[in-house]
């Protein structure tokens, strides 16, 4: 038998219907999703100098081979390894003994030619009076002249002896002719030297100054050329024109100057470079020959350059690229033709201008074509002194950072003091979410909710 619905069952649906429906209409609204935050800024603009990065190897200026240049037993050695010494400094000393000997047996021979000379010269003018009164034949007085020049040339040939034995003395003190860093010792005390070869017993190397040799491509080098004869053309050409830099291994950037010297007069066939020398100042002997070294040579200038934070140029296969916040606060792809580097900005040659915004924090938040919050950031760059020529002024901008200029005071912007935030999340359209109609200015907005209310049915 089919039940028939009570009126008390028809009550209990429809009050079940009703609260369903009025608990749907009063559900809380979704929350609108945040936008990503990032901070952006504009190219910073300024005069660099253009600049070639080469890799090299340092040299000292002068360099010895300490030798024995006579044989004997070495007595002493009057430095410490590895030490600086000056110039004139005693190094070594060999047995002079055997030296001074001979010294002395070479006085003693001079001494009997002197005397030999005393008496040749006596005979013979004795001779001529005699010869005079055709007492002794022409030939005697012949024989005396030649026994007096013969001494004279005994005399002459004992005084080189001497010489010779006091030259071999000196040798058996070693000394510096120039000051530098002495090695190591290469033969100890007691040893036997110079016998049948001249013993090396250290080397010294003069480091102050210092050479640094490199090696520069054709083409750079002609450019170069060319630049310092455009500079002697217009009276500008002095030492600046010469100008390197060099830094070490772990070294950060090119903390030491010096200047070109000199230039080879050939081109190496087989490698297309030639071989370039600078010099370099090296007082504190912190520069040691053979080691590897970066130089940079700097260029012509480059005018209102362009530069970027290079933290923020990414790669991809298409190229480096920045993350432009177009005007629609979306961010975009903008590949860029990188150039040198700058301190730690990266001068951009091509693909952004100079009123561009560019990504440079929260860059792993930032998707192209997608919206973004973005703040102007007020961070000045610090740049190096010696890659920069000069700071142009900007225009005035509000919304820019304006750089401090060399040599005048910072003037405080009021526009920068606080941040410039954009926040386009109420231009954006939310699945779900009530969105005015009509701006606010305009009166309350009248809101518009998507599927349309039910109608209760009547008690």
């Amino acid at each position: 038998m089919k039940e028939v619905p009570t009126a008390n069952m028809v009550l209990l649906w429809a009050a079940a219907t009703a609260w369903g429906v009025l608990s749907g209409c009063n559900r809380p609204e979704p929350e609108k999703p945040s936008l990503p935050e990032v901070t952006v800024a504009k190219p910073y603009q300024a005069d660099v100098v253009s600049h070639a990065d080469f890799t090299g190897k340092t040299r000292e200026t002068e360099s010895l081979d300490v030798r024995a240049r006579v044989q004997g037993f070495l007595k002493s050695i009057n430095f410490a390894d590895g030490s600086d010494v000056k110039e004139g400094q005693l190094l070594f000393v060999i047995e002079p003994e055997p030296f001074e000997a001979k010294v002395t047996e070479a006085q003693a021979r001079l001494e009997s030619a002197k005397a030999q000379l005393v008496l040749a010269q006596s005979n013979l003018e004795r001779a001529a009076k005699l010869v005079a009164s055709k007492a002794i034949s022409m030939e005697e007085f012949n024989t005396r002249t030649a026994q007096r020049d013969s001494a004279k040339a005994a005399v002459l040939a004992a005084e080189a002896a001497l010489e010779n034995a006091k030259i071999d003395l000196s040798y058996t003190q070693i000394h510096t002719p120039f000051p530098g860093r002495v090695s190591r010792h290469l033969v100890d005390v007691g040893n036997l030297v110079g016998a049948g070869e001249n013993t090396l017993l250290t080397t010294v190397r003069k480091i102050e100054p210092i050479h640094a040799y490199f090696d520069i491509g054709e083409i750079d080098l002609l450019e170069y050329m060319k630049w310092r004869k455009q500079r002697g053309d217009d009276n500008e050409a002095g030492p600046k024109e010469k100008v390197v830099y060099l830094g070490l291994a772990d070294d950060e950037g090119f903390p030491y100057t010096g200047e070109i010297d000199f230039i080879d007069n050939t081109v190496d066939a087989s490698t297309g470079t030639m071989s370039v020398r600078a010099v370099f100042p090296n007082e504190d002997g912190m520069i040691p020959p053979g080691a590897f070294a970066r130089i940079r040579v700097p260029g012509p200038p480059i005018e209102n350059a362009l530069l970027v934070d290079d933290r923020a140029i990414g790669t991809d296969l298409g190229g480096k690229f920045v993350l432009v916040i177009g005007d629609d606060d979306k961010v975009e792809r903008r590949y860029i033709k990188a150039g040198q580097l700058v301190g730690g900005m990266r001068v951009v040659e091509k693909g952004l201008g100079p009123n561009d915004r560019y990504v440079s924090k929260g860059i792993q938040q930032a998707r192209p074509g997608m919206p973004v919050k973005w703040t102007l950031s007020s961070d000045v760059p610090s740049l190096p002194v010696n890659e920069v020529i000069q700071v142009p002024k900007h225009e005035k901008d509000s919304r820019l950072p304006q750089p401090p200029i060399p040599g005048e005071p910072a003037v405080d912007e009021p526009s920068i003091d606080e941040p410039v935030i954009n926040d386009p999340a109420v231009d954006m359209p939310v699945p779900g979410v009530a969105r005015p109609l009509v701006p606010e200015a305009a009166g309350p907005p009248r809101i518009e909710v998507g599927p349309p209310k039910p109608t209760l049915p009547p008690p």
